[in-house]
């Protein structure tokens, strides 16, 4: 079990004399204890096409969703890239939505590799807009939008929502590139592109608790071949940097393995799981635990 724990902030006051009734009513309520208030499973690389080994990992996974639900308090499921291309977006979607909770299908570098963008969106569009009846805040950004670099339309997919009062950012930084630049990520810093959109949710949060904000894409959020340039990292720093308060995580896959490390600027844990459809089947469950100031996550890797 993973526990990631935060040391309470202690103010130290100094008092002249006795206090009296008006202090006393200035001063700010003890917080209550933390509680459970829901949990979420992250899964990474499904890897659906035609292949009935990889659909059966994933009915497999789905399957103990069921199970656990009620018992683990699941509310709700990420997937963080690599969904289905080549004939599995269908299965793979037919195979999620045999979940009796909400869940997010983030695009990948695969769909994208194989000209599915736009059939990825087709495909999921319905289920990301289901989130509007069952959140709060739910914001899709328009798609496609107009990528002047490539002269292209480029089929983005990206969301913020809150739940429980965790608000989820879920990002699309795969590259539209070729060959192996296309595992790579990128900002797609223009107009309507997944950049803007980024800076515009994390510069306009609801009030909320300390760790309150969960990231999600199929990318990792740090410097690696395979995902961003010192530079982007230093601009996505600029971002949260001034939010480490707030944005507790940022869940990925794309490597096929389990990691965890912490963003170089501190800002920020990054939270990578093991694929699904290869080895053993392994997902991330979290729990999510709270009281009126601030959030903890308590995590295990579940393997099948």
């Amino acid at each position: 079990m993973l526990t990631r724990r935060l040391l309470p902030t202690i103010a130290a006051v100094a008092l002249l004399g006795c206090p009296t009734p008006a202090d006393d009513d200035d001063v700010a309520p003890t917080p209550g204890p933390l509680e459970h208030e829901f949990s979420f499973v992250v899964l990474a690389d499904p890897h659906i096409t035609a292949d009935d080994e990889r659909l059966d990992r994933l009915e497999t996974t789905v399957a103990w969703i069921g199970e656990e639900m009620d018992a683990r308090r699941i509310e709700l499921v990420l997937i963080v890239g690599d969904v289905g291309w080549s004939g599995g977006a269908e299965l793979a979607r037919d195979a999620l939505d045999q979940l009796a909770v909400p869940y997010v299908p983030l695009i990948g570098d695969n769909e994208n590799q194989a000209g599915e963008g736009e059939l990825f969106d087709t495909v999921f569009g319905p289920r990301f807009d289901a989130l509007d009846a069952v959140t709060d805040g739910y914001v899709r950004a328009p798609t496609p939008a107009f990528d002047p670099d490539r002269d292209a339309d480029t089929w983005l997919q990206n969301l913020t929502f809150q739940h429980r009062g965790i608000t989820f950012v879920g990002m699309d930084w795969a590259s539209r590139e070729s060959g192996l630049m296309g595992e790579t990520a990128e900002l797609h810093d223009y107009d309507g592109g997944s950049w803007p959109h980024f800076v515009e949710w994390l510069a306009s949060l609801p009030e909320g608790r300390s760790e309150d904000v969960v990231l999600a894409s199929h990318h990792p959020m740090h410097a690696f071949p395979g995902a961003f340039t010192l530079d982007e990292m230093d601009r996505i720093m600029g971002v949260t940097g001034p939010l480490h308060d707030r944005v507790y995580g940022a869940f990925a896959g794309h490597y096929h393995l389990d990691l965890e490390e912490t963003a170089p600027d501190g800002s920020y844990e990054i939270f990578i799981t093991d694929a699904v459809w290869d080895d053993e089947i392994t997902l991330r469950f979290v729990e999510v635990w709270g009281n009126e100031e601030r959030v903890e996550y308590r995590q295990e890797l579940v393997v099948l």
